[in-house]
């Protein structure tokens, strides 16, 4: 995720809005968790996204959803790290989250909480101001029923409980999200490109299984 902060995710107006509900991020977060309690060492295959670069900018074709979820997971593990006891753990993780979320100062690393490193312009989807407003400020406004807020919601809710309940296999599971889980990008070299290639992972046939991939 750190390369967008050369070349920002972008999710394009054509895209349809997000739609993953709380059942396909209630399956991630058991995946992730059934994987850390396994002390699994293989790692955990995330799945891909294609995207294609485009005035500067990684413009994604397929993958949106489960991107945009990632955000929102990493998002939620930073608001509860950031409400703990800053340990060696703590700061550790944090830093390495907002390499991934957000831009840094080269020099310093200080962090821009207001530059995330994905951008929704889905056209005529109120959510993309929601989801920046959630990636900056880490909150949800009360009511909120689009699935950005929800699904948001939810994580907060599945990290502050597993938290509470495995104390100490909560780090290990923040570990495993950032260094063991493996999201593969396919940079094409054009639109073209990169439609043929969704086309391809999506519509040819069965689907792949990860040993196809």
């Amino acid at each position: 995720l750190e390369t967008g902060k050369v070349h920002k995710f972008i999710i394009p107006e054509y895209q349809r809005p997000y739609a993953w509900t709380d059942e396909q991020i209630q399956t991630l977060f058991e995946d992730l968790v059934e994987y850390t309690e396994n002390n699994n060492e293989s790692t955990y295959f995330l799945g891909t996204i294609v995207s294609y670069e485009n005035d500067n900018e990684q413009e994604i074709i397929d993958g949106q959803q489960r991107i945009t979820s990632l955000f929102l997971l990493l998002r939620s593990i930073y608001s509860k790290l950031n409400s703990m006891t800053e340990t060696k753990e703590v700061k550790n993780f944090k830093g390495q989250i907002e390499s991934s979320l957000w831009e840094q100062d080269e020099l310093t690393a200080e962090v821009d909480f207001e530059k995330t490193l994905i951008e929704s312009r889905v056209m005529r989807d109120e959510g993309n101001e929601t989801f920046a407003k959630i990636l900056i400020t880490g909150t949800v406004e009360e009511g909120a029923k689009d699935n950005y807020s929800s699904n948001y919601s939810l994580f907060t809710e599945l990290i502050e409980k597993y938290a509470t309940n495995e104390p100490e296999l909560f780090f290990w599971l923040i570990r495993n999200v950032l260094n063991k889980a493996i999201l593969l990008p396919i940079m094409a070299d054009s639109q073209d490109t990169a439609l043929t290639i969704f086309s391809t992972l999506n519509d040819r046939g069965l689907a792949l299984s990860d040993a196809d991939i």
